[in-house]
Parts: C-alpha cells; structure tokens; sequence
C-alpha cells in the first residue's frame, strides 16, 4: 500500500474510473466518491492523483486544475478534453450562478482560471469575498433529497443548489436545509474528500410555513437559484443588466429622471418586503441611515464594473416583482442595435413597444408610462430620422427624434408642443405667490428661469412679478449711511433668511434620515452654504444628528469566552500537529481557521479583553525554526517508509527554504535526520542480503 500511495503522489497516471456525474452533483462530490472507491492510506493522494496539486483544486465552488483532470480521464482527443472540463464547469461547480451577473469577458477569464492551475484569483474575480459574502461553513444537504438520491442512484451525494449562498430551503421538497458534520469553510486540510456517504446527515427536519412570508421569500430565492445553475449561456454586460433593472424600476415607479433609483421609495419597499431576520440569514442586512448600503449601490455598482453577490440580485429582483427567468428573458424596451440602419428603424418601432412617459413635473403620473399613442413623422430636413410626438392626458405633448438606443431617451424631449392645463394652472398658482422665487418655480418645472418669464407673459400674468427679495442688489447698500438703504437691507435680508430656512426645513421633512453630508452635498447644497454664511447659529440649531456608531446591544461576558477560548487554542493546537498528512504550522490563522474564530483571534481589540487566550496562543503558536524541525523529522519518516535514502530527497520532502537552511539548530535537526536514513538503509541491506 505504501508503494501504491507513493506512486499516486509522485507520477502522472491515466485515471480509468472516474466516477459518473450525478445530477445537480458538485465536482468535490464526485471526487469524494472516487476517494471511497480507491481508498489511499493518505488522504491527500486523492487530490494530488486527480489535480496535481494540493489543496487548490478542492475549492466547493469554484475549482481550479480541471485540465489536469480532464488530462488523466482516457478521452479520445484534446476536443474530448475541452468537452469534459467545459461540461464540469457548466454541471457541476457554481460558476452558472454568477455567471449573469459577471461582464463576458470576466466570466472567460474566470472559467480559464478554473481550467489552469492559477486559480488563486477566481473568488476576487467573481466578486466573492468574505465582507461582502457570507457562505457556509458547513456542506448542507436535504434529508428528503438524500432518500430520494439512495433509491434512485443506490448513493447520496452533495447537490450544487444545497451549497448556494444564500439558499436556504430545497425548493423541491418544500424543506430547510441542514449541516452536516463536513466543513465547507476553514477546514484542516483542504486535500481532504468527505463524501455524503461517509458523513453524518441524521438531524431534525424542519418544514416550510407556506402563509410565512419571510418562508415565500427564500423559496423563490431558492427556485430562482434552481434556474440560474440550468443555465450554462447566460452572458449579459453590466449595461445590459442596468437596463433591465431600470425598465423593472420604471414599471414600479422607482425610477427618477430616467437614470436613478428613488431611494425615498425603494428602502421602505425593501424594509416592508423583508424582515430583518432575512436579511441577516442571507448576509444582506443593510443601515437605511448610511448611504453606502447595498440597496443604494446596486445600480450604480453596475455603473462602475463592480459586482455584487447574487443573492442580491434576487431579493432585489423578488422586490420588483420578478424572477429570474422573467428577468434575462424578457426582452429590453428600445435597446437598438447601433449597427442597424435608420430606414429599417422608421420602418419598426424607432420608440419601442410602448407605452412611454409622461414628462410633466406636475403631474401625478410624472415618468410614469402611461401614453399609448405615439405620433411617429419622418422629419422633412433629414429625410430619415423620424420624430415621435406623445401626448398625456394632462395635456402636456412633446417631440422627440429617434430612434431609441437605451432606455435612458424614454425620459428625454426635444421640445414641448403644449403644456397643457396642469402645468400651466401651476405656473399661474406658483407665480402669484410672493413666497416663491422665479428660479424656484423653474427648478420645480426642469426649465430655465428665463422661460418661466416667458411663459408668463404668454399667459398675460402680472409682470414684473412681486417675489421674495434676493441678496444680489443689496451689496450696494451694506457700506452706505443711508437709513432707507439699510432698512431695506435687512427687510431684505430677513426675506431672504426665511425663504432659506422655509427650504432647509422643507427637506428635513422629505428626508428626515439624511446625514449632515447628505444634506449639504446632495439635498440641500443651496440652503446650507447661505445659512452657513449668514445664520450659522441657527443652521447648526437645526442639523440632524451626528451619526454615532450603536455599539452591539447583547453584553459579551469577556471572562467566560476567555476560559472557553485559552482550552479550545490549547485542544486546537493539538488536533494540528497530530493531523495526518503534511505537518501544518500551529499559527495564530491556523487555529483560527480550525476553531471558525478568525474574528476573535486576529482582532487587536478581542485580544486585549482575552489575557488567558492571548497567553495560551504564545505558547502553542510554532516559529520558523521549530516548524522546519518538524518538518525535516516528519520528512525522515516518510522516506524510512518508502526506503530512501537520499540527501535530496530529504531536502526536497522537507521543503527548507534557503533563509534558515544554514541555522544551527535546524542543520543539527537535518543532519541528525540524515544518518537516521543512512543506518535504516545499512540495516536494511543487511537484512536483504541475509
């Protein structure tokens, strides 16, 4: 046998029964049952016979070596090859599930990363990382899928949809996943197959609520999930995907001006749709008063080539009242290809399906598609470009030419036609109100100033008008002794306070969870620089709150978790240096990783209220130098077993860098190992020839 690991460890060899995929079967499945089937006494020669390497390729997810694999599996040509790893890819890792979600050329360089043995990067590239993502910790399987597994392939395995982050529930049989004993995250020795066989799956089941909303939410999440990993052609660019969302937040009146996302009405729908014990099982809790939150940033994160996880994209495409499937198969309103000619545009539909928006500021149906009819002319000066008039029963009807190539020109016009009773019954209203400003009545209208006075002769109102005062004239009158001068001034100034402090009160109100820089740079720029300058009391009176981070509401008793923590570092450290295989060095990662408590062990602040644990890690924590003697004696005694003795092999096995080759103790160690493999040959020679 240990002739037969050796040869497995150290020589490329055909692969001749490799086992047959099951479906939805992860790659580590498969691999676990072909470590059952060979049963090696080292454990890591099932993955370096397979991959070559050891520990890369045994990712849950995303693996990498595949054309190693692909190599020593007795296939036909280097097509076959292709074909085989391809074909694992698309079947049997999670890469379909963020594929969509990822630009084509990111997804090519991801699956070439899978296929080679550089895949290092391929969780960064996917987006995958531990801030933003949490994934379990354990393999999780369904107890109903188990039994249906033994009856029809006569074994269970671990399903791909069961490992998804995110997923909580089969949507199969209607029930909770459950863990295993069989870690996903943070194991020991990551060259180390545990098949469904050989695991423990015996734990209570847990059933779906059909009438718990929150149990609705994670079985379409879940369903969706089920759909994603079907498809192995799914490539959408970052644009496309920004389209799509924009035409589903259009339809559900979450969309301003066309481009951006109305945060005012998508965080309650978010906070009414999900509880917040969700969100926090799916890693996607969020804080409404930061305005980095995820809900905020999806959209634009497209904008800017960055990823999100894709459980994201499904609570967000649940929220809008889609699937998955409904989401990429849907065709995308006015998106043209620029390649086609105009006249083949006039032809078709240069404005799309319809309907189209309303683009009047007043009215109650403002970007809002409701206009059916579109008045499509070829303008006479191009002779090709046509131009589209629509009309809202609000009567405001404007132009525009064609065609459409986003859906960014639904909300564009090229001129108003007629404004219509609305618009004009609030210019007449706005304009007899000696509160309100011409520039104010402009901003609200998404027009010039100057055509606000036009229209307003048009409409034979008062002209000029009697308006709030405004400071730009009042300069002159601040160094004059003239007493008519300076009271005008202040009548002026105090006008002009209370127009300021009317607006920074008014958008409070819309916006009572808005940070001090939110306000000051986004909402309300104008009014907080004035009221800065000149009624700086007063503004500082009315600003929101200073944003205080809200410390963890459960006490941790640092004394107890201390005494738990020193035995556990202490028993961690133990299981380490006695793991079977290549030693692994005792460091302060490695046994967080071991006790799933990175958190605890590499934070400064945690360690300074754990005294106990902190001393327990000094002591069990190896060095360089004393992980290299380890490693030297464990090295001697591989090759006693396999009878060699040569001084290379032993460098080579005990793998000594060139830094601390020539320290005293470790040469001793290396000597001392040496002329214990010399006198085991003699011995052995002795024996032969006897």
């Amino acid at each position: 046998m240990a002739l037969k690991n050796a040869s497995a460890l150290n020589a490329r060899t055909m692969i001749g029964h490799f086992p047959t995929a099951c479906p939805d079967e992860l790659l580590y499945s498969i691999c676990a049952r072909f470590g059952d089937r060979v049963q090696y006494t080292n454990k890591e020669a099932v993955n370096t016979e397979l991959f070559g390497a050891r520990g890369c390729a045994a990712a849950i997810d995303l693996p990498s070596h595949l054309d190693y694999l692909a190599a020593n599996l007795p296939h036909t040509n280097k097509d076959s090859c292709r074909h085989f790893r391809d074909k694992v890819i698309d079947n049997n890792t999670l890469l379909p599930l963020y594929r969509p979600f990822l630009p084509p050329e990111r997804v090519g360089r991801i699956r070439a990363a899978m296929a080679s043995s550089r895949g290092s990067a391929i969780h960064n590239q996917a987006g995958i990382t531990p801030s933003i993502l949490n994934r379990p910790n354990w393999l999780r399987f369904c107890h109903t899928c188990v039994e249906d597994d033994k009856k029809q392939f006569e074994i269970s395995y671990w399903h791909r949809l069961h490992q998804v982050p995110g997923v909580e529930v089969c949507p199969l049989h209607h029930l909770f996943l459950a863990n295993s004993n069989v870690r996903a995250r943070n194991r020991v020795n990551s060259s180390v197959y545990v098949s469904a066989e050989s695991s423990v799956l015996n734990t209570a089941q847990h059933p779906l609520c059909t009438d718990n909303p929150d149990h609705k939410a994670l079985l379409q999440v879940a369903r969706d999930a089920t759909w994603l990993l079907e498809q192995s052609n799914l490539d959408f660019d970052f644009s496309s995907l920004r389209d799509r969302y924009l035409m589903l937040l259009a339809e559900n009146g979450l969309l301003l001006n066309g481009e951006s996302v109305s945060l005012k009405r998508l965080l309650p729908a978010l906070r009414n749709k999900y509880s917040h014990n969700v969100l926090e099982m799916l890693g996607c809790e969020y804080d409404e008063q930061k305005s980095s939150n995820w809900p905020s940033l999806l959209i634009p994160h497209l904008v800017h080539q960055k990823t999100d996880p894709p459980i994201r994209h499904l609570l967000f495409l649940q929220l809008l009242g889609s699937s998955a499937q409904e989401f990429f198969c849907r065709p995308v309103r006015s998106v043209l290809p620029a390649s086609q000619s105009t006249r083949s545009i006039v032809v078709g539909k240069p404005f799309g399906d319809g309907p189209w928006p309303c683009l009047n500021p007043v009215c109650k149906q403002y970007e809002k598609f409701t206009i059916k009819v579109c008045d499509i002319k070829i303008n006479q000066s191009s002779r090709e470009t046509p131009v589209g008039t629509f009309a809202c029963h609000c009567g405001f009807t404007y132009k525009r030419k064609g065609p459409d190539r986003s859906l960014k020109d639904h909300y564009r016009h090229d001129r108003v036609v007629f404004y219509g009773i609305v618009w004009e019954s609030y210019v007449r209203k706005a304009w007899s109100d000696s509160s309100i400003s011409v520039r104010q009545i402009a901003l609200k209208l998404k027009v010039k100033w100057d055509t606000v006075k036009l229209i307003a002769i048009n409409m034979n109102l008062r002209f000029p008008r009697e308006g709030p005062a405004r400071m730009v004239a009042y300069s002159r009158a601040r160094s004059t002794r003239n007493p008519q001068a300076q009271k005008k001034l202040t009548y002026c100034f105090q006008a002009t306070r209370s127009l300021y402090r009317d607006e920074w009160s008014s958008i409070r109100e819309q916006h009572p969870h808005a940070s001090r820089s939110q306000l000051n740079k986004k909402l309300a720029g104008r009014s907080f620089t004035w009221l800065h300058k000149h009624d700086k009391e007063w503004l500082l009176a009315h600003l929101p709150a200073r944003w205080k981070r809200i410390g963890s509401a459960r006490k941790v008793d640092w004394e107890k978790r201390d005494d738990r923590l020193a035995k556990e570092v202490v028993a961690s450290a133990q299981r380490l240096r006695n793991a079977p295989g290549r030693p692994v060095r005792i460091t302060q990662q490695a046994i967080g990783r071991e006790l799933d408590e990175m958190t605890s062990l590499n934070s400064k602040k945690s360690l300074s209220n754990l005294p106990l644990t902190v001393k327990a890690l000094r002591s069990v924590v190896e060095a360089r130098i004393e992980y290299a003697i380890r490693r030297i004696k464990w090295a001697a005694t591989q090759l006693q077993l396999e009878e060699v003795t040569g001084l290379s092999e032993l460098r080579l096995r005990a793998a000594i860098c060139h830094e601390i080759w020539y320290v005293p103790e470790v040469k001793a160690a290396f000597d001392e190992a040496l002329q214990l493999l010399q006198t085991t040959g003699i011995e052995n020679q002795i024996i032969e020839a006897a």
